[in-house]
């Protein structure tokens, strides 16, 4: 015989007594589904715990990383300013006929060995971004122009947008072109050898060289190839 516990209800009026029966069966199961039910509270708990401090550690990382970028922002400015006056500086020692006091190396070194247009064409600085596709390098006038690669000359004349100017076929898909300068040097289908003096830069107001750089056709940022 299973054992059944009673439940017990006596109104106060003195009316009928309410007996309920329940099996021991039937407590285990309230408490087991109680002790379930109590565990899914607290895991619910410690979860929701665990998501508050990472929603409290995002809040705290966003307003830092606002801060960053607000720092970055200021420095780029500064950045800018101190590149500005240095352009500056730049085009004033030239313009009073003062060399670099520490010009880069034209000719560079091949690291990758890949036969790559590396170097600087003239000795200088670089200015601006032209409103082509090349770049405008501060030189003394009639500063010697240096071949970037091995090549074949494609063009040797004048161009409306580059005065007298040159284009060096490399042979791997990269051209050179080479412009405002005051003497050419070289004509048209010479081949040429990377470090060879190919023209003399430009002068005036603002002595400079034009350079431009492309692969396949595609215009390319020729900085990446400045080796100092």
């Amino acid at each position: 015989m299973r054992d059944n516990y009673s439940i017990m209800i006596m109104p106060s009026s003195g009316s009928r007594v309410i007996v309920f029966k329940i099996g021991r069966r039937v407590i285990w199961v309230v408490f087991v589904l109680g002790g379930i039910f109590l565990l899914l509270l607290v895991g619910v708990g410690l979860t929701y715990s665990r998501l508050w401090v990472r929603a409290q550690r995002l809040n705290e990382v966003l307003v830092e990383n606002d801060q960053l970028k607000r720092t970055l922002k200021k420095f780029s400015l500064i950045e800018s300013d101190l590149r500005e006056i240095s352009l500056f500086r730049d085009r004033i020692s030239l313009l009073l006929g003062y060399p670099p006091t520490s010009p880069p190396d034209p000719l560079g070194t091949d690291p990758l060995g890949v036969n790559l247009p590396l170097g600087w064409p003239v000795m200088g600085w670089v200015a601006a971004e032209s409103t082509g596709l090349g770049w405008e390098i501060f030189a003394p006038e009639r500063s010697p122009v240096f071949c970037a690669q091995d090549g074949i000359v494609t063009f040797a004349g004048w161009r409306d947008e580059l005065g007298k100017a040159l284009i060096i076929d490399h042979q791997n898909g990269y051209t050179t072109t080479y412009g405002q300068n005051s003497a050419l040097l070289v004509t048209e289908g010479m081949r040429v050898k990377r470090g060879s003096v190919v023209a003399l830069s430009g002068g005036g107001t603002f002595p400079h060289l034009y350079y431009e750089m492309r692969k396949e056709g595609v215009g390319v940022d020729p900085r990446k190839f400045f080796i100092r």
